[in-house]
């Protein structure tokens, strides 16, 4: 067949029979603990309960958090047309995380060239953590699919390479705003990030190409349906799902409550005057308090449904009282949500996954390495910066909010991705030389 002349599609399709291998492996035997996939039997569960009608109860509180009913709706989707097996929805996931794949081959083509493109596909391809995830019954597989795809159908018309005009780049624009939209229906936090980042190469491309007949054209048309979609998100996204579960409601609480001063911290109306009416950046100290929140929500409902004690929090006695703590805090929150565990520094206990992860990070710490060397190597900047951008400023939210181990781990599929043209890129000079030297012992 002439598709499987092309190394990039060769490399997809063998990303899919190896997602499909661990879907299989994984439904028939399932080779970590239980509470590894608690997830996935919780979105089972939940689609499940949708393929009967639901209770007035149910109904009127809503069973499912907003990040969770569009994946939830679609295996009850699955369950309805095939047949109620959570190995259906693993294998379409399988389908979703290889098309990513291919996407992203496209796109690290754009950034860094064909062969260093199509290592950092092979890189992707065979990451053991993405193989994983995007095998299993999780959003994981939709996440990569929708941020690639945002990311690859904004900057493709404004490559060199680029061919068409402004009818074709709407239809690629309106393809990245349907996918910038459900990145913020999985997960609402990536659209400000997202749309920063390609609004700041919209404007790079358009001052790159200043000067030049319709320069700013396609650039100017990018940035709008850009700022479009991101001021239209959240009206939208109220009328694609529902409010807040009953679940999620010890997050509404712990913001009205940061929200609201406490009562001994008020001073009385005589001791001083009204404060004056403004707006006000809070603090730094929500952000360690809603960390300790969310830990002692886990540590409690693991105790309860599990009987199980977590061990893989992350700095649960941080507290950031100044914006200096945060700022000291961050170097440290960064390397541990990236690249740990590693061996040595972080406790095996003869835990598979733990010593699987371990080899997996000294790897992520090379490929960093490497992609520092690579980023000297010559990249189309309007391509590269925005993923450089996306990849720091990911990876920096994810830092200070990440707060257990085990979620950093699987929350990598999101920004590593964009790091790997570059490594690509400074690894492949030594893999050249090398296979020139085991040529020449020849």
């Amino acid at each position: 067949m002439a598709c499987f002349r092309s190394p990039l599609l060769l490399i997809v399709f063998a990303a899919f029979a190896l997602r499909c291998a661990a879907a299989i492996v994984t439904e028939k035997s399932p080779i970590f603990p239980a509470y590894y996939y608690t997830d996935a039997q919780m979105y089972d569960r939940d689609a499940r309960r949708l393929l009967r009608p639901l209770t007035a109860d149910e109904v009127k509180l809503g069973i499912l958090a907003p990040g969770r009913e569009l994946y939830t709706n679609w295996i009850a989707a699955l369950y309805r047309v095939f047949t109620p097996v959570p190995l259906v929805p693993k294998l379409f996931n399988a389908l979703l995380a290889s098309l990513a794949i291919l996407l992203f081959g496209l796109l690290a083509r754009f950034a860094v060239g064909g062969r260093a493109a199509l290592l950092a596909t092979l890189l992707l391809a065979l990451w053991p953590t993405h193989v994983f995830y995007s095998s299993q019954n999780l959003k994981e597989a939709w996440m990569a699919l929708a941020v690639v795809a945002a990311v690859y159908f904004y900057l493709r018309p404004l490559s060199p390479s680029a061919r068409g005009g402004v009818p074709s780049s709407c239809g690629q624009y309106a393809l990245a705003s349907a996918s910038l939209v459900l990145c913020g229906l999985l997960r609402g936090h990536l659209i400000p990030i997202l749309s920063a980042a390609l609004f700041a190469a919209a404007l790079l491309r358009g001052w790159e190409r200043r000067g030049t007949p319709g320069g700013w054209r396609l650039p100017a048309l990018a940035a709008v349906f850009i700022a479009a979609t991101f001021i239209t998100y959240r009206p939208l996204s109220t009328r694609i799902v529902k409010p807040l579960s009953a679940s999620d409601l010890k997050y509404d609480a712990y913001f009205l409550k940061v929200a609201t001063p406490p009562s001994d911290a008020v001073s009385p109306p005589q001791a001083s005057p009204p404060p004056a009416v403004g707006l006000r950046l809070p603090g730094p100290r929500w952000i360690s308090d809603f960390r300790r929140l969310s830990q002692d929500h886990d540590r409690e409902w693991a105790n309860n449904n599990m009987e199980r004690k977590i061990e893989t929090q992350l700095f649960p006695d941080a507290t950031f009282n100044t914006w200096r703590d945060l700022l000291f805090f961050a170097p440290k929150a960064a390397f541990y949500s990236l690249f740990m565990p590693l061996p040595g520094l972080y406790p095996m206990d003869g835990k598979l996954g733990r010593i699987l992860a371990s080899m997996e990070n000294v790897l992520a710490l090379l490929l960093f390495f490497f992609a520092l060397a690579g980023l000297r190597r010559g990249f189309d900047r309007a391509v590269g910066f925005p993923l450089l951008a996306l990849f720091s400023s990911i990876w920096l939210a994810y830092s200070i909010f990440e707060f257990d181990l085990g979620s950093a781990t699987r929350h990598r599929m999101l920004y590593l991705p964009f790091l790997l043209p570059f490594a690509a890129a400074g690894l492949d000079p030594i893999l050249c030389r090398w296979s020139r030297r085991w040529r020449s012992l020849d």
